[in-house]
Parts: structure tokens; C-alpha cells; sequence
């Protein structure tokens, strides 16, 4: 075990190499070629990837997969109560992309670029909210070239389909505006 440094290092010190520093592969059923642990005892990060090059143009962290039976190229799970799965968050204010691109070129139900679903009973399944009062955009926004509609709400349950509330006594504003080019 390292004491105030690294336990191992390794590096590429040739340009035109084209393999990793490091690679691991696990031949096990259920196995795991590279893992990162922090003991129960310790705070940190059991691993991290960081592109420090402005110029790249590759992902500084690549998952794919194969599999046909239900397997995800990435998966993140919580078990504590007060941590997110995932997080991705956009830093630069001057950076005009998304914090989270998703795309999806199935034509299967419920393959949906994203899709969210809530077991329990704490909040909803998809939650967009803005928190900045001077943020004159929508929290959701939704467009469509197709046929179908840009938005669309389906109760199979007990409730509404759809509702739109102002909770702030101060705003004059009408609850749904509607408009139409045609």
C-alpha cells in the first residue's frame, strides 16, 4: 500500500501508441476487470478519469456493451439516503451544450431516449425544475417534426391527465396559454 503517494503509476510516454496503460479483463462470470474500492473506514473517490486537454475530442469516460439480455453500458446505484445515483453538471457558464445528451434509435415502447419511472411515492418521475428568477425559459420543453403530439399526458390511474397551477399570488399570468400558426 502507497503512504502519501500513488500505489501504482503507469504511462503511455509514446505518441503514437494507440493502447491503454492500463487494462484489465476478468474471463469470470460475474467478474470485474478493473475496480476502484474505498473502505467503510475512509472518504474519497474509489475512481476517477480526468481529460485536462481543451482540445480532446474523445469522452474521458467510454462504456459500451453488447448484451441482448437487459445489461446497461453504465450504471450507477445508491443505497444511502442522501445521494444521487448519477449527476452530471455543466460548470461553465459560457458552454452552449447540454449537461446530459441522450439518444435513442429504437422503435420498440418504452424505449424512449430517456425514460423515468418512480416506484415509490415521494415525488415525480421526471422532475424539471429552473431555479433562477431571472431564467425567462420553460422548465420543459417539448417539440416533435413528426406526427404525434409535442406533449402529451396519459392518467391510467385515478388522476388527471394533465394540470397547471401558478402558486405565486403575485403573478397575473394565465395558468395554460395556447397558440396556434394554422
Amino acid at each position: 500500500k502507497g503512504r502519501g503517494d500513488v500505489a501504482g503509476y503507469f504511462l503511455i510516454h509514446n505518441e503514437t501508441n494507440t493502447h491503454p496503460a492500463l487494462y484489465g479483463e476478468s474471463r469470470a462470470n460475474n467478474g470485474i476487470g478493473v475496480m476502484g474500492y474505498i473502505p467503510v473506514s475512509e472518504i474519497g473517490t474509489a475512481g476517477a478519469f480526468i481529460t485536462d486537454n481543451p482540445s480532446n475530442t474523445e469522452a474521458t469516460l467510454y462504456a459500451s456493451t453488447s448484451s441482448n439480455n437487459g445489461g446497461t453500458a453504465s450504471m450507477g446505484t445508491t443505497n444511502g439516503t442522501q445521494s444521487n445515483a448519477g449527476t452530471f453538471r455543466s460548470t461553465n457558464p459560457a458552454n452552449a451544450f447540454a449537461a446530459l445528451w441522450v439518444q435513442s434509435n429504437s422503435n420498440e415502447l418504452y424505449s424512449g431516449a430517456i425514460y423515468g419511472e418512480m416506484i415509490g411515492t415521494g415525488d415525480c418521475a421526471g422532475c424539471f425544475r429552473i431555479n433562477n428568477a431571472a431564467n425567462p425559459t420553460s422548465a420543459l420543453y417539448g417539440e416533435t417534426n413528426g406526427t404525434g403530439p409535442a406533449v402529451m399526458g396519459n392518467n391510467i390511474g385515478l388522476g388527471h391527465a394533465g394540470q397547471f397551477m401558478i402558486g405565486n399570488p403575485a403573478n397575473g399570468g394565465h395558468a395554460v396559454n395556447a397558440q396556434t400558426n394554422g
